[in-house]
């Protein structure tokens, strides 16, 4: 056995988040429930600035690593260039999920379950070994069932569609693990389509996206949905283990990827504008984006890969931002169906900014990181292939505009289509934890779209 880490500062985080969550999960007084697993992502959270502290910027090399071998098991994780931020959001983003929980009622096995979602996330991105990344996405089902509450749903079709989807990824990566191991170079090409489209549905991107949209409109799915759009392990692993494999593909696969790509973004544009149900919306808005994410790999140089990443983090940062606010609102209205909302500003103002500057960020409007990182993709694309793509991702964006604003319009400014919830409107009502988490959420966005943190990310 082997280890090359003197202090093992991820496989401590670990174990703090996984012996709490299932001592929280046992626990019979629920009215601690909250406070350890609070304190106990704040003290991950602790262990993250101790990283982020002594991690050096400047060297692409894999920093904090921990190297484990017993038999044929290996234990590989570590942090870079291509991770670290993926790491940090995670740490940041954990917090404020218990808080939004908390606002809704205690519930032991969501809470628990963020903790041990935020182990296997923070194992994900710090892994180094496909066969232990593919482990961890086994794994990252059981927290995604505890959060989602999907086992409190009378109707089980969303769980049987997710656990579909799921052994399709799983099985199409392990497929590509086999072939990659057996015939090596000869079958990069396999490798890469198994890999890419296994990692298609985790993202998840057209035509693999089909298990996002049902799950979120099942009930108050909004915590997880946070989770899984807003930290994007089906983006790292297609950087960490599929992209190194595009150098030995023949062009027509790059170039059938970039057409699933283009077409995805307009595919989940188009479709979030016929929407009615603003959780469906903001489903296939993700799916839209992450069409966008997909052209900065397939087209990797040194600029687009760095703002594909940063993109990355910003449309996390942005979704997170939108999901929440819309979960406060369906909290306090009991609906999340567009025609029965409206003129929602006034008195829920916090709400309403969020969703506003996430908006926004994904719009890549200057003064948010999606502006720094929109920059940097399409100047890279632009200098890779042209501008054809480059300005298939502008009419894009320009969609994209379109149905948020939209959104947003209908939501917050203009009055409800129908007059059913009239009272909920007209009544001031703030959720525990509301205020921090809007404001937490946007100085985040604020701060990452300016100097000196803009630079920091776009550097990396």
């Amino acid at each position: 056995m082997t280890q090359t880490v003197a202090f093992p500062v991820i496989s401590l985080s670990l174990l703090l988040l996984v012996i709490a969550g299932i001592v929280i999960g046992r626990m019979q007084n629920d009215s601690q429930v909250f406070k350890y697993t609070m304190g106990t992502s704040l003290a991950v959270l602790a262990l993250g600035l101790f990283v982020l502290g002594n991690f050096d910027f400047s060297q692409n090399t894999l920093q904090f690593e921990e190297h484990a071998t017993a038999g044929k098991l290996t234990w590989h994780v570590g942090l870079d260039s291509l991770n670290i931020l993926f790491y940090l959001l995670t740490l940041l983003i954990s917090p404020l999920t218990l808080l939004f929980l908390r606002s809704e009622g205690q519930n032991k096995v969501r809470m628990s379950g963020v903790l041990i979602y935020e182990a296997v996330l923070i194992a994900a991105f710090a892994s180094q070994h496909l066969f232990m990344f593919w482990c961890l996405l086994l794994l990252e089902l059981l927290p995604l069932h505890m959060v989602s509450g999907l086992w409190k749903t009378k109707n089980h079709s969303a769980t049987k569609l997710l656990i579909r989807y799921w052994a399709l990824m799983l099985i199409l990566i392990l497929s590509a693990m086999i072939v990659l191991t057996y015939y090596g170079e000869n079958s990069a090409s396999l490798g890469f389509i198994l890999l890419f489209f296994g990692l298609a549905v985790r993202l998840p991107a057209f035509p693999f996206h089909g298990w996002l949209p049902v799950m979120v409109s099942q009930g108050n799915t909004f915590a997880a949905f946070s989770l899984i759009a807003g930290l994007k392990i089906g983006i790292y692993g297609l950087y960490r283990f599929v992209l190194p494999l595009l150098a030995d593909i023949p062009e027509s696969w790059g170039g059938f990827v970039l057409s699933l790509a283009l077409f995805g973004i307009y595919y989940g544009a188009l479709l979030a504008l016929m929407q009615i149900n603003l959780q469906r919306l903001l489903a296939f808005a993700v799916v839209s984006h992450n069409g966008v994410l997909l052209i900065g790999l397939i087209n990797s140089n040194d600029q687009t890969l760095s703002g594909s990443l940063l993109l990355s983090i910003a449309f996390g940062l942005a979704s997170i931002g939108m999901i929440l606010s819309t979960g406060f609102i369906r909290s306090k209205t009991g609906t999340s169906f567009i025609p029965r909302l409206g003129n929602l500003f006034e008195n829920n103002t916090f709400s309403a900014i969020l969703f506003l500057l996430a908006a926004l960020c994904t719009m890549a409007i200057p003064g948010t990181p999606g502006y720094n990182a929109a920059h940097l993709l399409l100047e890279g694309l632009i200098e890779a292939s042209g501008w054809k793509s480059a300005i298939a991702i502008l009419i894009g964006n320009v969609l994209a505009a379109a149905f948020l604003l939209r959104a947003f319009q209908q939501v917050y400014i203009a009055s409800p289509r129908r007059a059913i919830l009239h009272k909920l409107h007209n009544k001031k009502h703030i959720l525990q934890g509301e205020t921090l988490i809007c404001c937490v959420l946007c100085a985040l966005i604020l701060l990452a779209g300016f100097y000196p943190l803009a630079e920091l990310l776009g550097n990396t």
